[in-house]
């Protein structure tokens, strides 16, 4: 009688070790995925704030086509903001596990705006070497921001406008595909097609 209540002790105690380490394990698995989540709203956040700030400066340069010191203030404001989106998209595995950072062309645009480029035996000097923006580089913005909005478009809610807070890591993944870095060629073409149309 003594072993069959010692044995039933003996089971209880066990069961009630089990029970405390599947709560603590799912407890931490919770807290886990709460982190991951919180994390991934502020990318998702700070993301589609980038994007519509920098959809805002395109509009700027293409409206108002600023001219001298404005201009360049206008575009050392836009590539500092493409820099940033492009540092926030290398850094995805910070905000998404298991995922690594995004090869995209928001970095190249900047480069490309600041420094000029070498493409298809042509030389692109940079944006900022005039006083102004020629047509080949506003038809290079205007492609640029056009894909800026379609991105801009897929984060948002077409009832409101507004930001989908309910957009997920593989919905972000599939959005992103659009800046996939060869994509970049596109905003050159628009660029070269200037010279081929004359």
């Amino acid at each position: 009688m003594i072993e069959n209540k010692k044995s039933k002790q003996s089971v209880l105690s066990f069961l009630v070790f089990l029970l405390i380490a599947s709560l603590l394990i799912n407890y931490q698995y919770y807290k886990k995925h709460h982190e991951e989540k919180k994390q991934f709203s502020i990318f998702l956040h700070d993301f589609y704030y980038e994007v519509e700030d920098i959809v805002s400066r395109l509009d700027t340069l293409i409206q108002e086509e600023p001219t001298d010191d404005r201009l360049n203030s206008e575009l050392i404001s836009l590539t500092k903001h493409l820099d940033i989106l492009n540092h926030m998209l290398e850094r995805v595995p910070y905000y998404m596990q298991e995922q690594g950072g995004m090869p995209n062309y928001v970095g190249r645009v900047s480069h490309i705006i600041n420094f000029g480029s070498h493409y298809d035996e042509h030389y692109i000097p940079p944006f900022r070497s005039g006083n102004i923006l020629n047509q080949k580089e506003l038809a290079f913005i205007k492609a640029f921001k056009a894909r800026m909005e379609e991105i801009k478009s897929h984060l948002e809610l077409e009832e409101t406008g507004e930001l989908n807070t309910d957009i997920d890591k593989h919905i972000f993944n599939n959005i992103n595909n659009i800046l996939i870095d060869r994509h970049y060629k596109l905003f050159l073409n628009e660029y070269l097609d200037l010279d081929v149309n004359k």
